[in-house]
């Protein structure tokens, strides 16, 4: 299945950024909500493009297929601790973007932190 998601999104062209921006997206939708704050932080890091592109991206997958997307670089652009550590701490900014962390999100951050 991450295979044809790769072929169709041409994910293995894919930079850093582009990760990070999916990555992000995947962040601020975890608790069903996008919220402007959250849109603005990522445009901020990454840019309007490569946002849009993660929000589109984002709409035609699955949950289970947004996470095997990103396990999918895991040796690619978060091999190590240190770089594991980045990752969260974006992904917690993003959390915490409209004020809140919400016990869904936390789940969400355990979650990935156990899989990745």
């Amino acid at each position: 299945m991450i295979n044809e998601i790769k072929d169709r999104y041409r994910i293995d062209l894919w930079s850093y950024e582009d990760f990070l921006a999916f990555a992000l997206m995947y962040a601020a939708l975890a608790d069903n909500e996008l919220v402007e704050d959250e849109v603005d932080l990522i445009v901020k890091r990454v840019g309007v493009e490569r946002e849009e592109m993660a929000r589109k991206i984002m709409e035609k997958l699955s949950d289970s297929e947004r996470i095997d997307l990103i396990l999918s670089f895991r040796e690619k652009y978060f091999p190590t601790k240190a770089d594991h550590e980045k990752l969260f701490n974006d992904m917690k900014e993003i959390f915490m973007a409209d004020g809140k962390y919400n016990q869904l999100e936390q789940f969400i951050m355990m979650y990935l932190r156990r899989i990745l």
